[in-house]
């Protein structure tokens, strides 16, 4: 018998542990509005993604200054001719090798340099051959310089300027999305605030709402009141009761989306440790417009287009020039019997080989290169005119949301006061209730009015502080204020 009982005693501790165990699992997560933003951007998904674009982009600098590389060429060819030859005097069968190494770069100036060591053997049957093996060895330098539409390597450096230009503007599309995710987190988290707020004011109501009714319960057994306004206290109870399992049901989703925002586990419980944003005084429309211009990356990313086009109207000018290129060369050669000799004869012989040349190619009309520097020329018109419209939109974007959040912060001072108002007025209606001087269909109607009265002051702070997080997105501050990041 006894040890039946601890049997079922151990099951019993079994069953319990199992209950217990998916509590156990859950990780209380206590978080600030800060907090939440600084998780956002270590952990969002969105973000991470966001950051791997701009290092996808970040890459294109090597590639854009590849240009620059010094490239090494080695070459080795052998070749075996025993084909039949319409003469004796070439003999029937002849062997060449060739091996060759050398260095090119080009240079900033738009100068091509070129370094090579060369050498051939060749042999040969042929009796009218001076050697029947002969080894030639050649030092040469070869240097081209572009003095026409590369003039000093005008167009490399403009190319490789609009492409790191580029490569920032791409690091700033990234952090203009993760502000705007920064703004979601955000919003999110005084989103689930508002909702915290409704389930406190439908709690106290409903303790209010049960208070009512437990005393009417003892009032209709003492035959004090009638059995209408016993009804009407149990509806206005159940009412109360279903608005809170609402409320709390809304809290819940709005803690699921900032979860996913911020790319916490379903189990993870959230401890939302802030309140509404505090009344700071009256926004300043000058300083929000001074942020905005220093800090909005949309305005940063306009200028390097300006900067970028630029650039391209003085390619395209410089492509007007004709096509001029000057070329020397500069050889030493050397014969011996092996390659060492050869090489050696190069030094102990001077027979420098030079060569001298310049090309010029233009076409007469010119009517390509014309069409594209005017092209160029409108669609950088085009660039400044959309920078101006830009401007006028961040100036009166600006000035909207600062308007909008002083009269916000106006509205959140004055439904305190009236949700403040409508307390009293309760408090006071429920002291006529207890003298009998007051029914309960009225007491109930002012409790409504407390209600909406709370329920209106936390949707005016709530829209404060959204307010203020669109001011500061609309100023480039929120991204100041948290982005320590470099890509």
């Amino acid at each position: 018998m006894e040890v039946f009982n601890m049997k079922k005693i151990f099951v019993l501790i079994l069953f319990m542990l199992l209950i217990a165990m998916p509590a156990l699992a859950r990780e209380k997560v206590e978080l600030s509005l800060d907090e939440a933003t600084r998780m956002a951007i270590s952990q969002s998904f969105d973000i991470q993604m966001a950051k791997l674009d701009a290092q996808i982009a970040g890459t294109d600098e090597l590639s854009a200054k590849s240009l620059y590389d010094l490239i090494l060429s080695v070459e080795a060819t052998y070749q075996k001719d025993k084909s039949k030859k319409t003469t004796t005097i070439l003999g029937t069968q002849s062997q060449d090798n060739i091996y060759n190494i050398g260095l090119s770069q080009t240079l900033p100036t738009g100068t091509t340099v070129e370094i090579g060591w060369n050498n051939a053997r060749s042999a040969t049957n042929s009796s009218f051959a001076t050697s029947s093996v002969t080894h030639e060895s050649v030092y040469e330098a070869v240097l081209t310089q572009d003095l026409g539409r590369n003039l000093f390597g005008i167009q490399d450096r403009g190319d490789i300027k609009v492409r790191l230009i580029d490569i920032e503007n791409a690091e700033y599309n990234s952090l203009d999305r993760i502000e705007a995710l920064m703004v979601s987190v955000q919003k999110a988290y005084v989103d689930v605030v508002l909702h915290q707020e409704f389930v406190r004011i439908e709690e106290e109501m409903l303790q209010t709402a049960k208070t009512l009714y437990d005393i009417q319960k003892d009032k209709i057994e003492n035959g004090l009141i009638e059995k209408a306004e016993l009804i009407a206290s149990e509806s206005n109870y159940l009412k109360r009761e279903g608005e809170v399992k609402l409320a709390r049901s809304r809290l819940e989703e709005k803690k699921n989306v900032l979860k996913l925002l911020l790319a916490l586990g379903k189990d993870d419980e959230l401890m939302i440790t802030d309140h509404f944003s505090s009344l700071n005084g009256e926004e300043n429309y000058s300083t929000s417009i001074k942020k905005a211009f220093e800090h909005r990356v949309d305005y940063k990313r306009k200028r390097n287009e300006l900067e970028a086009e630029d650039i391209k109207v003085k390619m395209t000018r410089q492509n007007l020039w004709p096509e001029i290129n000057l070329m020397a060369t500069y050889e030493r050669n050397g014969l011996g019997d092996g390659f060492t000799d050869a090489r050696d004869d190069i030094t102990e012989n001077d027979n420098p080989n030079y060569i001298v040349g310049i090309s010029l190619a233009f076409p007469l009309q010119n009517r390509d290169a014309r069409a594209k520097h005017r092209a160029q020329k409108f669609q950088k018109a085009k660039l400044i005119e959309s920078a101006k419209k830009l401007e006028r939109e961040i100036v009166l974007s600006v000035t909207d949301k600062v308007r909008n959040a002083n009269v916000l912060a106006e509205i959140v001072s004055s439904r305190s006061k009236v949700a403040d108002l409508e307390s009293q007025k309760l408090e006071e209606e429920d002291k006529r209730f207890s003298r009998g001087r007051s029914d309960t269909d009225m007491l109930i109607r002012f409790q409504e009015d407390a209600i909406e009265a709370k329920r209106l002051d936390v949707n005016a702070k709530y829209d404060y502080s959204a307010a203020l997080i669109d001011l500061r997105r609309a100023e480039g501050s929120l991204l100041k204020h948290f982005w320590e990041e470099e890509f």
